[in-house]
């Protein structure tokens, strides 16, 4: 969801794409984290 957003709203900017998609999966793995706990 948050990926389709940097596409809208950088259209072209893949860089931008890979950054989001980075910060998701460090987001999730941070989630995950905090379920075990």
């Amino acid at each position: 969801m948050t990926l389709r957003l940097v596409y809208i709203i950088y259209p072209g900017k893949p860089c931008a794409a890979i950054f989001t998609t980075a910060l998701s999966k460090t987001i999730k793995i941070a989630i995950n984290y905090g379920n075990r706990i």
